[in-house]
C-alpha cells in the first residue's frame, strides 16, 4: 500500500516546476464560484438529510388530561375509562396538529372568517382599558353631542286597498273610494290599516318610491293607484309624524351603550397609534 502511494506521488510531481503548476491549478479551482456553490449546496442537503425539518412539539400534560377528564365527567355524568381518556387525549393532539398546520399554511391570512375573528379579538383586547362606568354628566354630554343619532324618523299612519295586479278599472276604484264606498282588494300581510310605522321600515317593505308617494299624499284624501314592490295600492294617509328628538330619559340605556362603544373604539384607536410605527401603511389609488 505504501509503495502504491509513493508511486502515485512520484508520477504526480516529478519536478519543482510541476509542483508550482499543480499549486497554481489548485488556487484557480478554489477561486471558482461554481465550486463553492456546489459545495454549499451539498452541505445544505447533507444537513437537511441528517436532521430533517424541525419538529413542532405538541405536549399534553397532566393538567390537560385532568381537564379533559373533568369536561367528560360534566358532560356524561361519570369519569372516562382508560380507553375513553386515551381517545380524548388523541383528539386533543389531533386538534393541536391541525392548528399548527393551519398556521404553517397561513390560513389565518387567506381565510376571511379567521381574519375577522382575529381582528375582533384584538379589538376586544385593545379596548379593555376603556372606562367601564360613565357618570351621568358623561352620558348627558354624549347625548347632546349626538342629537342626530337620537332623533326619531318620520312615522306614517295610513289605510290602503291593495291589489297584487293593477285593477282593470283603476280610475273607477279611486272614484268609488272617494265616494265613501267599501272596496275590497287582495289580502295584504300587514292588513289594510297600517298604524304608526317608521319610514325606514316601510321603505324596506314597500320601496322608496312608494314612501315618497305617501309623503306627497298627505291631505287625508284617497290617492292611487300607487305602485310598491308588492303590488298596487290606493291609500289614504291619516297622519305623518315628523322627526323629533327622543327624550333622554326614554333612551338613557341606549345612550350608555353607545357611550361605552365609543370609549372602546377610542381606546382601540389610541393603542393602534402606539403600534403604527411598526407598519408601513400604503394607500394606493
Amino acid at each position: 500500500m505504501t509503495e502504491a502511494i509513493s508511486a502515485i506521488q512520484a508520477q504526480a510531481i516529478h519536478t519543482p516546476a510541476q509542483a508550482v503548476a499543480w499549486a497554481t491549478r489548485c488556487r484557480r479551482w478554489l477561486r471558482e464560484p461554481l465550486l463553492w456553490f456546489f459545495l454549499a449546496g451539498g452541505l445544505c442537503y447533507a444537513l437537511y438529510a441528517a436532521f430533517g425539518e424541525p419538529r413542532t412539539p405538541i405536549v399534553v400534560g397532566a393538567q390537560q388530561r385532568k381537564a379533559l377528564a373533568e369536561d367528560y365527567r360534566l358532560l356524561h355524568g361519570r369519569a372516562p375509562d382508560t380507553d375513553q381518556l386515551d381517545r380524548l387525549v388523541q383528539g386533543q393532539v389531533n386538534d393541536e396538529m391541525l392548528f399548527h398546520e393551519a398556521l404553517r399554511r397561513e390560513l389565518l391570512v387567506n381565510d376571511g372568517k379567521t381574519r375577522e375573528r382575529m381582528v375582533e379579538k384584538m379589538r376586544y383586547m385593545l379596548s379593555e382599558s376603556a372606562p367601564a362606568t360613565p357618570s351621568e354628566s358623561d352620558l348627558l354630554d354624549f347625548y347632546a353631542r349626538h342629537r342626530d343619532a337620537y332623533t326619531s324618523e318620520y312615522r306614517l299612519d295610513f289605510a290602503h286597498v291593495f291589489f297584487e295586479r293593477p285593477p282593470a278599472a283603476a280610475t273607477e276604484v279611486l272614484a268609488r273610494l272617494e265616494a265613501g264606498e267599501q272596496v275590497r282588494g287582495d289580502d295584504f300581510w300587514l292588513g289594510h290599516e297600517v298604524h304608526d310605522y317608521s319610514q325606514s321600515m316601510l321603505r324596506g317593505m314597500l320601496g322608496e318610491t312608494f314612501v315618497a308617494a305617501l309623503h306627497a299624499a298627505d291631505d287625508g284624501r284617497w290617492h292611487g293607484p300607487l305602485s310598491s314592490s308588492r303590488g298596487t295600492h290606493y291609500v289614504r294617509v291619516r297622519e305623518i309624524t315628523p322627526p323629533a328628538l327622543i327624550p333622554y330619559a326614554a333612551i338613557r340605556e341606549q345612550v350608555q351603550q353607545d357611550w361605552l362603544a365609543d370609549q372602546r373604539e377610542r381606546s382601540v384607536v389610541a393603542r393602534l397609534d402606539e403600534v403604527r410605527e411598526r407598519y408601513d401603511v400604503q394607500i394606493l389609488d
